[in-house]
């Protein structure tokens, strides 16, 4: 319970940062809500088979100071395509700090990249761009691989689009420049060329090989400038870039990981005349902007320990709000984890066992205690082209959309593509439409409606049933809108129940709402291209998933894991258990009551029959009729209950005292459990909103063979398999020290160890070990 109160807690306090560099301006851009949450998510790897299972580690994370978070205890994944179909959906329990998710993606998917995202019902009150997008690329073995529109290799994109790093070409500077190259099609190409004036004057070379990179110039005067690109055919295209401004300031961001700062330069050239102060304005998308008066030509220091963690957008302004340069950064306060792994004995062959030892080192060579995730995978499956996938950084969906082979992997280079300001904000959330944290389970929402009047049902009582042989039934009241919230902690697949508690209430509808998002952001994954160098590694993936698919159902991996965290009834213990298989058999469900509860008993009133049940702590009856269940869901049809088989009865459950939940009394509890649990031996009601609802994921465990047994070892069920190991639930000591143990499969080849993890002070990092599996020696 102190656990929930803290979080509620953490809700609604407002969280300041101090700075020795920045004052508070006084713009500002809360909405009122001032927690937010940041998801991190890696996947076992990057590249699948079509029909294959994809395995997440999620990291919850406070979206302001980036260290580990625990307010919201449900996570929301939805695979899309392009089109903005979800593909798949899935819906994680993660109870602590961090977790872990799987899907199977569907056999007939076609080949492609594809984006997982990932949020909180809590982060539907930011912008969808502070969502979790990883990208993966799925390749279909049934679809030609000549489907896929390659690009022709030396030919010139139909678009080029410039972005400057502060936003504008200044004259006389160094101005950095990034470019992005599109065919007609959308699919990033390479280009070479020059950059040149309008009097053919060449400033620098350009040379980008997967559509995105970088050049830098100083433009010598104002006229227009060109890149001149040659196709190998021998044709020509010039592609303007932006106007040259006479008169500016340019920004330079360089980020210093090593010492914790952000250094800015920021320049004015010959012609710029200010008429009043310039400001640096420090706007980090989730709390309010910060300001510093300068001397422009001075070099500005960042401690990123004095501002928040995260993405921000560092603005040149005067007070007249002339904005003169700016760009998006990132401040990742919380430093490295330099991972060290070795492998301590040699590979010996297929079925072998493999350890390995992992160091966690902050980046002055102290251990670290950290969560982390470790993956053993074919080589090929690891995409080093995703400039999304760069690990520990807010995983925004522009950088899941990018495809590059730039050796840079700082995420403020990538950041100079992002031109969109408002891309982070979202419009103020009222108390009508604010999405609810999911602080003990998961929320069902939905609302009442009168069908008669269309109004909606107002402060009524409400009842959610599970179907099922445990009477697993949550309470709740509508708002002033009809609105109902009931918090579950249920798993796998369940038939739900929802009805008001007012007897004799038939004519209503439910409406229930979807924690999924709607739909997708504009921005898409960019094309696949399989490295056409490593399609025998591909064509052996594709064996290697077809084989496990038919060998797993013979494969013992199953584990015993509990459908939900409570399994009792909501009443807890029974007073009574009636279980009718240890009675002689009776004809009638009258005699079954008569004989075996007396306590119970039946009454007609307007040609309908009732219970009444005796008070076991006062002898008069109870005034009011008791709650009757059957399978879990609550039925005031008596008279259907006792044209029941008895037969058909497995137990019948008596509390015989005052219940209470809320401001709900009930007088009693009768719950019938039929033999098979799932209310089938009642005609089904109409009237009843009955439906299959899919709860949180069953929890689950990677499965990997052990061969330390020769009978096993020499077992003729072949071992096929693309991830070899995956252990989201590894921890490093005090020393910063690991051990993993797994053994290869029958497949020799390259094969690399892949770790992720976080501190508990926001310390990110990744770090690869390739090995190769040939012959036993």
């Amino acid at each position: 319970m102190n656990s929930i109160l803290n979080r509620v807690t953490l809700l609604f306090i407002l969280i300041s940062f101090s700075s020795f560099v920045f004052s508070q301006t006084a713009e500002k851009k809360s909405t009122g809500i001032k927690y937010s949450e940041e998801i991190l998510v890696t996947t076992d790897r990057d590249i699948y088979i079509a029909g294959e299972r994809v395995y997440m580690k999620i990291y919850k994370l406070n979206g302001i100071t980036r260290t580990p978070g625990n307010i919201s205890q449900v996570v929301y994944s939805d695979m899309v395509d392009n089109y903005n179909n979800p593909i798949v959906q899935i819906k994680a329990g993660i109870q602590d700090f961090s977790g872990a998710a799987e899907f199977v993606i569907p056999d007939t998917l076609r080949t492609g990249n594809y984006l997982i995202r990932t949020y909180t019902n809590w982060m539907h009150n930011f912008s969808e761009a502070l969502f979790s997008y990883k990208r993966i690329s799925v390749i279909n073995p049934f679809e030609s691989l000549n489907s896929i529109k390659i690009p022709v290799k030396g030919s010139l994109p139909d678009s080029v689009a410039f972005f400057p790093e502060g936003g504008k070409l200044i004259y006389g500077i160094e101005n950095l420049v990034g470019i992005r190259c599109f065919n007609n099609d959308g699919i990033p190409l390479g280009v070479n060329g020059l950059i040149v004036s309008s009097n053919n004057d060449t400033l620098c070379r350009v040379d980008v090989t997967n559509g995105t990179g970088f050049f830098t110039i100083r433009p010598a005067g104002i006229e227009r400038l060109f890149l001149v690109a040659r196709s190998d055919n021998g044709s020509v295209r010039r592609y303007i870039l932006p106007p040259v401004d006479e008169s500016g300031i340019s920004l330079e961001v360089r980020n210093s990981r090593s010492k914790g700062q952000l250094m800015l330069y920021i320049r004015q050239n010959s012609h710029f005349n200010a008429s009043g102060k310039i400001y640096v304005v420090y706007s980090p998308v989730l709390t309010d902007p910060l300001r510093k008066e300068i001397n422009i030509g001075e070099d500005l220091v960042l401690k990123k320990d004095t501002l928040p963690a995260g993405l921000a957008r560092i603005t040149i302004t005067d007070n007249n709000g002339n904005t003169f340069a700016n760009r998006w950064v990132y401040n990742d306060k919380g430093g490295n984890i330099d991972f060290n792994v070795r492998i301590t004995e040699p590979v010996r062959g297929e079925r072998s066992l493999v350890k390995a030892e992992i160091n966690a080192l902050s980046s002055d060579g102290k251990p670290l205690k950290s969560d982390i995730v470790v993956s053993v995978v074919k080589s090929f499956t690891v995409d080093s082209s995703n400039a999304g996938n760069i690990p520990g950084f807010r995983q925004i969906p522009y950088l899941a959309s990018m495809s590059t082979n730039m050796e840079q992997f700082d995420i403020n280079d990538y950041l100079i593509f992002y031109p969109e300001p408002d891309d982070f904000i979202k419009h103020q959330t009222t108390h009508d439409d604010l999405f609810l944290p999911e602080l003990a389970g998961q929320l069902v929402s939905g609302a009442l409606i009168n069908n008669a009047t269309g109004e909606p049902l107002r402060n009524e009582n409400v009842i959610l049933s599970f179907i099922g042989k445990s009477a697993r039934c949550k309470f709740t009241k509508t708002d002033s809108m009809g609105k109902f919230n009931f918090v579950t902690d249920e798993y796998g697949t369940k038939e739900i129940v929802i009805e008001p508690m007012q007897a004799g209430l038939r004519d209503y509808s439910v409406e229930i709402g979807t924690p999924f998002m709607d739909a997708m952001t504009r921005y898409k994954a960019a094309p696949f291209y399989p490295d056409t160098t490593r399609l025998a590694d591909i064509n052996k993936a594709v064996i290697s998933m077809q084989v496990k698919g038919i060998y797993d159902p013979f494969v013992n991996a199953g584990i015993n894991l509990p459908e939900s965290r409570a399994g009792h009834d909501f009443y807890d213990k029974p007073v009574e258990t009636i279980v009718l298989s240890n009675y002689i058999e009776l004809t009638s469900m009258r005699e079954v009551i008569k004989e075996l509860i007396p306590g119970l008993m039946i009454y007609r009133k307007d040609g309908r029959s009732y219970f009444r049940m005796v008070n076991e702590s006062q002898n008069p009856m109870f005034e009011t009729p008791p709650m009757v269940l059957v399978d879990g869901v609550v039925f005031d049809d008596v008279d259907r209950i006792l044209a029941m088989n008895p037969r058909d009865i497995e137990k019948i459950e008596v509390l015989r005292s005052r219940y209470f939940i809320s401001d709900i009394v009930i007088e009693g509890i009768v719950n019938f459990v039929t033999q098979k649990g799932n209310l089938s031996v009642l005609e089904f009601d109409r009237s009843l909103f009955r439906q299959e609802y899919q709860a949180m994921q069953l929890p689950f465990r990677f499965y990997s063979p052990g061969y330390s047994v020769d009978s096993v070892r020499n077992g003729r069920i072949p071992d096929y398999r693309n991830t070899l190991y995956w252990n989201p639930d590894l921890r490093t000591d005090e020393d910063g020290r690991a051990e993993v143990e797994f053994y290869t499969s029958d497949e020799r080849g390259e094969y690399l160890i892949i770790m992720e993890g976080v501190t508990a002070d926001g310390k990110t990092g990744r770090s690869e070990l390739k090995f190769v599996v040939g012959d036993k020696k």
